[in-house]
């Protein structure tokens, strides 16, 4: 019955009158006509891709008036010099708008064409989300890729539990390239951590996504686009970056590109050093009887982190006949992190008994990350175009550890608590490989002028092997923990499948409705797991008036929980708690509503979600015995809330623009694992600023800074914090090269405090404090950073035509 009548409903589309077109044809110095070439319409304003097509045989183009406005119109083919055309005028009184023969130059040395040379928009609003152009901002040289995320607008990074949040709320998916990276979110982090900020292209927020996108990420989707060659000719650009904080920094990046008429090649490689310094101190009053009863602590623990990376990418895209294209990559990414952890703990014991201890953790942990890809792209006719991508990933992380520990009493004399958990030592030892391999294949094609649609299916496989133990020290033998997990071996697969409309109903109205459908079997230690749902999604754009539209947006999705939340191995936090997963984790699902208003690149959005089954990290807990605590991630029972986000860009004046923005949202959810079940309902506020002012003598000056509000997260609550960035650039006459200077946290702000049980008791807590120092919060950061490019400037064809590679790249 459905199926019958969606038949109907496109029947009676493609029945109905063509709406006003932009026409056009395409030909060479002798006056023939060129075939497939890529033509492709541009906003004005910012040149964001709007729609885009091939020309016939007869090298006649035809493209939907989608809305009024101002427009541009690129064209580029392979042999040819790509071009784009003066601005255009559409309105609705222009039923059809034909702008004439273009005449494309054969590519000899020089390109004669009208660039758009305006400094792209941070901020950019698309149907489903959000571009930020990371290079518009001065604070990227010099950066890593996870630095980059922070500074984002809506992106919370929690450093004290390595997760991710979108606007405030969890599960959240990463991708590079468009492809997701099925990492825990500590290895997620880890690899960002290492990848240098200057080979990235741009950072899509992604959060209205289609049918053709994973499902996977309740709150949305990031994706990591890097950099790729664009041009013809050989490109060489470098930068390399010193800078301190707590102590030194250093990065550097080399990228080296080659382009023919019918090949581009590209290279880079990329170095960071970085020296930190990060802390948590927890106070209060506790009452834990398996350690003597009722007491109070103090806890204090700094970490200086010394972290080395480096990162190599090889690429190549062949084009082997107009209608084909193939190409592949590969990254390496190797780095090393050696924590040195010092803690201290002070417990006082109503019944008289005191200790103190010192705690010294020396780690060395290394890892290995392999990423390759391979492409084929066909054009099977003027309307129709198949896609077929492969990947493969390879993880693997080595981690020891060395644990030695002391006990004092009040006089300071060294002493030995009866208890087992206080021992002489501690080491542990964590060896995790990860193997993930991805197929997919997309099938698009034009059914009328009106109507798109497009099909794939992706599988993917992943297989994980961790090996991890702790040991403890007892008379200067190490003996193996009973409680500690030794072997864990995952496999995973997802298999997918979709279809997605797209419905051009009038030159103001536009939607996309779509339907996904994965199944997800995840097998850990021959325990298996399995999962499979539908999600809609729907999205609807209206152009009301110049300049000004609207997008209403539906979808379902879901955040599966990473293997090692799963899993029930231990590792040592003190001799008293220590970190596990929860192998009843379940999976959540989140149904959101979506409304943006966009003028003039001011949006404002209005959100409603539901979420069943939220995972939230590192909750207090305990075991059966209740002789020890356990830190692992839980499902709230749920969480919904109503968000409303914010973006404006004010021009002040031409050389003054700024971006102020955020979120505000009401959340509600409640909490059901802890000893006594409560709900709580609250008030978010996340507020950004970016501003940027060009000077006389090519100088440039950045201010970035957030703030976020008091927020709850769990039982827990964590009061207000932000940060304010400063930039400075310099542009060298003739092109010498570009300085900068970025100073970090400028008020050396980066301070959380997070009361536990404030919104029901956890488990021995009566009143505990925590406060946790990021680098900053002891030493404002300050890098210098040098950069120049040489060689070739003249754009080449994309890979694919520039809407498939700008709107239709990531599955």
């Amino acid at each position: 019955m459905k199926t019958n009548a969606l038949l109907l409903i496109i029947a009676i589309l493609i029945a109905t009158t063509t709406y006003g077109q932009i026409t056009g044809k395409i030909i060479n110095k002798t006056n023939e006509a060129i075939p497939f070439v890529n033509v492709v319409l541009y906003q004005a304003s910012d040149t964001l891709i709007l729609k885009g097509t091939y020309t016939d045989e007869k090298g006649v183009f035809s493209l939907p008036l989608v809305k009024e406005g101002v427009f541009l119109i690129g064209v580029s083919s392979v042999g040819y010099q790509s071009m784009i055309t003066k601005p255009i005028t559409v309105s609705l009184q222009n039923e059809a708008l034909d702008i004439g023969v273009l005449q494309m130059v054969e590519n000899i040395n020089a390109l004669n064409e009208v660039v758009v040379s305006t400094k792209k928009n941070l901020i950019q609003t698309t149907p489903v989300g959000q571009v930020i152009n990371v290079q518009s901002s001065l604070m990227t040289k010099g950066s890593s890729a996870l630095q980059v995320l922070e500074r984002l607008p809506g992106v919370i990074i929690d450093y004290r539990n390595n997760s991710f949040s979108l606007n405030g709320q969890s599960g959240v998916a990463v991708m590079i390239n468009g492809r997701t990276v099925r990492l825990s979110l500590t290895e997620v982090m880890a690899m960002l951590n290492g990848m240098n900020a200057d080979n990235i292209d741009k950072i899509e927020i992604i959060t209205s996504p289609t049918a053709q996108y994973d499902a996977e990420g309740g709150a949305g989707l990031i994706n990591i686009v890097l950099k790729k060659n664009e041009y013809e000719g050989t490109k060489l650009s470098f930068s390399s970056t010193l800078g301190y904080g707590f102590g030194e920094k250093a990065s550097a990046s080399i990228n080296l590109s080659h382009g023919t008429k019918n090949s581009n090649y590209y290279a880079s490689y990329s170095m960071l050093h970085d020296e930190a310094k990060s802390s948590w101190q927890a106070f209060g009053a506790l009452n834990f009887p398996a350690l003597g009863g009722a007491y109070t602590s103090s806890f204090y623990s700094a970490t200086v982190n010394l972290k080395n990376s480096h990162n190599l990418s090889l690429g190549f895209d062949h084009r082997l006949n107009p209608k084909t294209l193939v190409g592949g990559s590969i990254t390496y990414l190797h780095s090393t992190t050696k924590p040195n952890v010092q803690s201290d703990g002070f417990y006082d014991f109503q019944s008289g008994n005191y200790f103190a201890m010192k705690i010294n953790s020396l780690g060395n942990n290394l890892g290995q990350n392999v990423q390759s890809s391979a492409f084929l792209e066909k054009q099977l006719s003027i309307k129709s175009k198949l896609n077929i991508d492969a990947s493969y990933w390879y993880f693997r992380n080595n981690s020891p550890s060395l644990i030695n520990s002391s006990y004092y009493d009040k006089a300071g004399n060294v002493i030995k608590p009866s208890d087992s958990v206080f021992t002489e030592g501690n080491r542990g030892e964590g060896l995790s490989e990860l193997n993930i391999g991805v197929l997919k294949g997309d099938f698009s094609t034009k059914l009328t002028d009106k109507i798109n649609v497009e099909t794939g299916i992706k599988g993917s496989y992943s297989s994980n092997t961790n090996n991890s133990k702790v040991e403890k020290k007892e008379h200067d033998v190490w003996v193996l923990d009973s409680r500690s997990q030794s072997t864990i071996i995952s496999n995973e697969s997802i298999l997918a499948a979709y279809t997605s409309f797209d419905f051009t109903l009038s030159p103001k109205i536009s939607f996309t409705t779509g339907l996904r459908y994965e199944y997800w079997a995840r097998d850990i230690n021959h325990q298996t797991n399995t999962y499979s749902q539908f999600f809609p999604s729907l999205n609807f754009t209206h152009k009301i008036a110049e300049n000004s539209s609207y997008v209403v947006s539906l979808s379902r999705r879901i955040s599966r929980p990473a293997y090692n939340d799963l899993i029930s191995g231990l590792f040592y936090n003190d001799p008293s708690s220590v970190f596990t997963g929860n192998p009843l984790l379940k999976p959540s699902i989140t149904n959101a509503f979506k409304t943006t208003f966009t003028h003039k690149n001011i949006s404002v959005g209005l959100g409603i979600q539901q979420e069943v089954n939220p995972i939230i990290r590192y909750q207090l807990s305990t075991t059966a015995a209740k002789d020890i605590f356990i830190l692992s991630p839980q499902n709230l029972d749920f969480m919904n809330s109503v968000s409303l986000t914010t973006n404006v860009p004010i021009q002040l004046f031409s050389w003054w623009k700024i971006t102020i923005g955020g979120t505000t949202a009401y959340r509600k959810y409640k909490v059901g694992y802890t000893p006594q079940v409560a709900e709580k309902a609250y008030l978010f506020h996340n507020y950004f600023l970016n501003q940027s002012v060009s000077l006389p003598q090519n100088i440039e000056v950045e201010i970035t800074g957030w703030h976020n509000t008091n927020q709850f997260d769990g039982p827990n609550m964590i009061k207000g914090f932000g940060v304010m960035n400063l930039g400075i650039a310099k542009k060298l006459d003739k092109d010498r090269g570009t300085i900068q200077l970025a100073i970090t946290d400028i008020f050396k702000s980066m301070n959380i405090y997070t009361e536990v049980g404030v919104v029901t008791p956890v488990v021995f807590i009566e009143n505990n404090k925590v406060h946790y120092m990021d680098e900053t919060a002891y030493a404002r950061i300050f890098k210098l950073s040098y950069s120049r490019s040489f060689g070739s400037t003249v754009r080449s064809r994309s890979k694919t035509n520039n809407v498939e590679e700008e709107g239709s790249r990531i599955r």
